[in-house]
């Protein structure tokens, strides 16, 4: 039996009520999808150590993507940054070195023997006034059958999800979408290939989370036009994303929720030279 490990995080946001101003700062909301073997999780848990030593960068704390955007915006504006902010503890590191430790973290995925990544993508310009729990239920649906997809390759292919733990009441929220889908979904009959039941980790003990949080947070970048996502996302993501046989990624790596064919050409139009 082959099992594989997916990762999943979100990044961006979605409010019912958006004014031009959330707008501004939280155009789109994504959940990514990282899915490697369980040889590979081996591998890359040892290698992803090396590379915050490589680039001496602190072993037992969290690097998030929105870490090191928020350090570049103090030092653009001159900026002091506070105790009081969680990446204080980098406040000595160059934007640079950070970079270069997320491309390096990027690389690992280039390596391995399997790995595809799903990103769903919602973009908050349409008129959209459903609950965040109703739309985060639609991209769980959406990356659930698109996994469940993916591993029907082999009869015996196993895959098990985790998820950022965000705390009781929204960790009860994500198992009873999960376990919704899992059973009561219209387009996948039967769910044969992906455990039962999804499992949560704290993300600062989880490599496999922050890796998933880089590619939520890149492809977000790369939507907003940040040169430095874009070349990430090019250089190492866009290669490894779900496509079908003629090699699309739209409707199959990449999905617009909820379906709009004017949100997908969109997309397209802001992804198709990275892909």
């Amino acid at each position: 039996m082959a099992t594989y490990f997916v990762f999943s995080d979100e990044a961006g946001g979605y409010k019912e009520k958006r004014d031009q101003r959330y707008l501004k700062g939280h155009p789109y909301y994504v959940r990514s999808a990282v899915i490697i073997s369980d040889k590979d999780w081996i591998i890359l848990k040892a290698s992803f150590l090396s590379l915050k030593e490589k680039h001496s960068l602190p072993t037992n704390r969290e690097i998030k993507w929105n870490y090191i955007w928020s350090l570049k915006q103090h030092r653009e504006r001159g900026e002091e940054v506070i105790k009081e902010k969680r990446y204080y503890f980098l406040k000595d590191v160059s934007n640079k070195t950070l970079i270069s430790f997320v491309s390096d973290c990027c690389n690992l995925l280039c390596n391995c023997e399997f790995c595809k990544l799903i990103f769903t993508i919602t973009s908050n310009q349409e008129d959209l006034t459903v609950l965040k729990s109703t739309l985060d239920n639609w991209h769980l649906n959406e990356l659930m059958q698109r996994i469940e997809m993916e591993m029907q390759s082999k009869l015996d292919n196993l895959a098990i999800l985790f998820f950022d733990s965000t705390g009781p009441m929204n960790d009860n929220a994500i198992s009873e979408q999960y376990k919704n889908t899992y059973y009561k979904d219209t387009f996948i009959e039967k769910y044969k290939h992906i455990k039962d039941s999804c499992s949560f980790e704290l993300s600062h003990h989880s490599f496999g989370l922050q890796i998933a949080d880089y590619a939520a947070g890149i492809i977000n970048g790369s939507l907003r036009g940040f040169n430095t996502s874009l070349e990430l996302f090019s250089r190492y993501l866009s290669g490894l994303i779900r496509r079908n046989e003629e090699g699309n990624v739209f409707g199959y790596g990449i999905r617009e929720v909820p379906r709009d064919a004017a949100v997908r050409s969109m997309l397209e139009s802001k992804l198709l030279l990275s892909l």
